[in-house]
């Protein structure tokens, strides 16, 4: 596979590589400039794993596709994409202000107002993708970015899944050839996604978690990781007939704690107990942050 490093000062498509500005799991993003127009944009580059990258490529086209069609001033756009050498790019705006993540890191607490500034144009950003039938599945604040008047736009739908209506095929929508997969962060993600099922609640649980580390500096499902991983583990047993699926009540007494800061409804186990779309979400968290 090729490395990362090796792309830059390359030319994919008409985007020259400036240099690497992060990582992750399977994909690197990088600084470069548009050679038509003249200005700096981010390309996010995806290696496949071996052996994957024909119906890597298939599901990433089909995926580029429904983000491209994504028109909200939350929610950071796709310019373009394409295909090179086995890996796939995307390429949207260049955003130098930064993630949440680094200003929590930085900061540690956020204010409640301006914490509540920060979560209503995220969460109508999530209401507009779920009314679209888009689930983010990756909410975490290293997905929320600033533009440079300051403002919220929620990044990387790229681990995005398309749900059906009810009495739809779920298989055309499913997020790989084989079943359901399971992906995001495991700190942040709700039990049905860790069992391969996620809904537009899923990005509730998500974000219930982000507003909760907004106000007390730590995730509280970060005292729990072990758990998400065994259970990760033990739906993929259960997926594949080898094992029992997973035990999850802990995420939801952790969350029930008194030092919860008043959002554990939406970190809620149950799904019917959570806020179960982005605008209801708004108006809980303005009273409870307010209170």
């Amino acid at each position: 596979m090729q490395q990362p490093d090796s792309l830059i000062g390359q030319v994919l498509g008409h985007y020259r590589i400036i240099k690497q500005i992060g990582y992750g799991g399977m994909a690197t993003v990088f600084l470069a400039e548009d050679v038509n127009l003249g200005r700096e944009v981010a390309v996010k580059v995806f290696w496949p794993r071996p052996g994957e990258t024909r119906d890597f490529l298939k599901r990433f086209e089909r995926e580029a596709r429904v983000l491209a069609k994504l028109d909200h001033p939350n929610i950071l756009p796709v310019f373009d994409y394409g295909e090179q050498n086995g890996f796939a790019y995307l390429i949207t705006p260049y955003l130098p202000g930064g993630s949440l993540k680094e200003m929590l890191q930085k900061r540690k607490v956020i204010p409640p107002v301006e914490a509540l500034r920060m979560a209503a144009p995220v969460l109508n950003a999530l209401q507009y993708a779920n009314e679209r039938g888009l689930i983010h599945r990756d909410i975490k604040p290293g997905n929320m970015l600033f533009k440079g008047d300051g403002s919220p736009v929620l990044a990387d739908f790229g681990l995005v899944k398309v749900f059906a209506a009810e009495g739809e095929n779920v298989a055309t929508h499913s997020a790989s050839e084989t079943g359901p997969a399971v992906t995001g962060t495991p700190e942040y993600m709700s039990p049905e996604q860790i069992q391969g099922r996620p809904t537009p609640v899923s990005d509730i649980y998500s974000f219930g978690i982000v507003l909760y580390e907004m106000q007390r500096a730590a995730a509280p499902a970060a005292r729990i990781e072990p758990v998400y991983l065994t259970a990760i583990r033990r739906s993929s047993a259960a997926r594949s007939g080898k094992g029992p699926g997973p035990s999850l009540s802990t995420p939801a007494r952790i969350l029930a704690s008194p030092d919860s800061g008043g959002f554990a409804r939406h970190g809620d186990q149950s799904r019917t107990e959570r806020a179960n779309s982005g605008d209801k979400l708004a108006r809980a968290t303005s009273h409870q942050l307010i209170r």
